[in-house]
């Protein structure tokens, strides 16, 4: 993702506390994850903030929230 991307990413979030959940605003799965169309497909948004603060995902590994909150994006809850 370009840093104009990525800040559009981080604008569609509704960012509070460190420790809260950030629920993301737009687009989401029937699942109730959200998603957004990256890299020619759609991405679930968890999985995207988790690349964006903490590196690529290793293969076969899933990204888990631990507030059991399917919208969140918060780094700290994945």
């Amino acid at each position: 993702m370009t840093p104009v991307e990525i800040a559009q990413f981080w604008s569609h979030v509704k960012v509070c506390g460190k420790h809260e959940c950030w629920e993301w605003q737009r687009g989401k799965f029937n699942t109730g994850y959200g998603c957004i169309f990256a890299d020619g497909r759609c991405q679930g948004t968890h999985r995207i903030a988790y690349e964006l603060v903490k590196g690529p995902i290793p293969e076969g590994m899933h990204i888990l929230h631990h507030c059991d909150n399917r919208a969140c994006v918060n780094p700290n809850h994945l």
